[in-house]
């Protein structure tokens, strides 16, 4: 009788202690703007950033550099303002043809969270709330809107980028 009520015992401390350990991460990563940690779970030896995207910036550097072949992923998630307020989208942006002169990708989603690379600046990769993708050139991660005129754009959206 001992010995299980030991076990039992012990199986608590250990639920307990694993438990303070994932909350620990969350509260680590609450009103941080940027974290770089290793995340061995997401890829094999990969590596994220977390940032807050102000969508009026336009295209940003994220200081972010891979391999050509290295695998990415990012994930987006928040709500913005294409037009000073008036209309609200997330990540995957507004399907708006009078918005079509203003988008980067005229066919795509006006407002859809974009990212490229920096050897292949032309080559946009529709991300979305969420893609994984091989990077096709050496280069650093560049994250953006699939929007032109970013100065009317209000809103912040929060980006996880593994690699």
């Amino acid at each position: 009788m001992n010995q299980q009520r030991l076990l039992r015992w012990l199986g608590v401390v250990v639920l307990l202690a694993a438990s303070q350990g994932i909350a620990g991460e969350q509260e680590a990563l609450r009103g941080r703007p940027v974290v770089d940690e290793p995340v061995s779970n997401v890829f094999r030896e990969g590596r994220f950033k977390l940032f807050r995207y102000e969508t009026k910036d336009g295209w940003v550097a994220t200081g972010i550099r891979v391999k050509k072949g290295q695998q990415i992923a990012i994930e987006c998630t928040g709500k913005w303002s294409p037009d000073g307020g008036n209309t609200r989208t997330d990540p995957n942006g507004a399907l708006r043809v009078d918005w079509e002169a203003v988008s980067f990708l005229p066919k795509v989603a006006h407002g859809k969270f974009l990212v490229y690379l920096s050897n292949e600046p032309e080559k946009y990769i529709e991300a979305g709330s969420r893609v994984t993708f091989v990077a096709g050139a050496d280069g650093e991660i560049y994250i953006g809107l699939n929007d032109r005129n970013a100065v009317d754009n209000k809103g912040t959206l929060s980006v996880k980028i593994t690699y």
